[in-house]
């Protein structure tokens, strides 16, 4: 009888807090050994290193970059699976963050198409949502940008309300009802509470087993410490569809990512200031990565719309020789942030 591999799907638009959430859950991990593939749609992953930096050694890491997980033109998604079927690293469980472009089905369509459900099954699939921007409606002001969200949410089995730690039982409650109007298929709405999930809320869930039920010989492979969070088994799982949305993307080129880099130490006040001009002034959804100092301090920056993040990080590995900042939006000109950020902080980015 073979043994069947769990795999769970992080979704959200960027910025919405998912590595947050992935990382705590890996800290309470300590009795299963879990592939993570990590999808950016930059050309390089800032999210990889702040896994790595966690020292986890039940974490298997693996990057997809410079483009969005299971869509065409790229075999990486598959070559990883097939990795995993060795069995060399006795993986138990399969966590997947994809990019906050992509579409959580396109990673079904390769399971299903390719025969992939003979050794993984779907446990669930999560969408982190940055509660505050819900309920401001900024999700609601890009066609694009609300085309992938209404996407990512009705091919969810749990929604996890992230960033909530100011709100109000009113606002949770508005967001709540705002997610289900967009999603009344959506199994559970749970709450992430300084961008924490519950281990029991988020693996080992069981929702989609009834999937190839024709298919009768094979076992779930379990994770230890009767990790059954809400077991539902019992419930069919709702259609998913199965097709990859790249139409997203190819009627809207316009979505850009570019990294910039600088080997000079920065004053981060400095930095920090110029980025937010830099932000106000283009079409930029995402920034995320390290700023390095003169006082040899790194600084993570991550900025979402209408908010910037920051804050020094002590157990990084100080093998990150240069600053470097991944930008992601839509009609942004690399040649003109280059130069605007070199002008504003007085030093050289590329």
């Amino acid at each position: 009888m073979s043994i069947k591999i769990p795999i769970t799907i992080f979704t959200g638009i960027l910025g919405s807090g998912k590595t947050t959430i992935i990382s705590n859950l890996s800290l309470q991990n300590t009795d299963f050994k879990i592939a993570l593939i990590v999808n950016e749609y930059g050309v390089t992953s800032i999210d990889s290193i702040i896994f790595k930096k966690l020292n986890n050694n039940n974490l298997i890491i693996h990057e997809i970059n410079n483009g969005l997980i299971a869509y065409a033109g790229s075999d990486n998604f598959e070559n990883i699976l097939k990795s995993i079927i060795t069995d060399k690293y006795k993986i138990d469980h399969v966590i997947i963050e994809t990019s906050g472009l992509a579409v959580p089905s396109a990673i079904w369509s390769v399971l299903e198409n390719n025969n992939y459900f003979d050794t993984f099954f779907i446990d669930a699939t999560i969408a982190v949502i940055d509660t505050p921007l819900l309920l401001k409606g900024y999700y609601d002001t890009n066609q694009v940008v609300s085309e992938i969200f209404l996407q990512q949410l009705i091919n969810s089995d749990i929604a996890v309300l992230n960033k909530v730690d100011n709100l109000t039982k009113f606002d949770l409650t508005l967001a709540e009802q705002l997610i289900r109007k967009k999603a009344n298929n959506l199994r559970f709405i749970e709450l992430a509470y300084h961008g924490n999930l519950d281990l029991e809320l988020a693996l080992g869930l069981n929702l989609h087993t009834v999937i190839n039920s024709n298919i009768s010989n094979y076992a779930v492979k379990t994770i230890p410490n009767n990790l059954n969070g809400h077991r539902h088994s019992n419930l069919e799982p709702h259609d998913h569809g199965l097709l990859t949305h790249e139409h997203i993307h190819e009627h809207d080129p316009a979505w850009l990512s570019f990294m910039l880099t600088s080997y000079e130490k920065q004053n981060f006040e400095i930095v920090e200031s110029a980025l937010h001009k830099v932000i106000c002034q283009q079409n930029i959804f995402r920034v995320k990565g390290y700023i390095i100092t003169k006082e040899a301090t790194i600084y993570e920056f991550q900025s979402v719309p209408n908010k910037v993040y920051s804050l020094p990080i002590d157990n990084l590995s100080l093998s990150i020789e240069q600053s470097q900042l991944v930008f992601i939006g839509r009609d942004i000109d690399r040649h003109h942030i280059e130069h605007q950020l070199s002008d504003l902080t007085s030093t050289s980015w590329s």
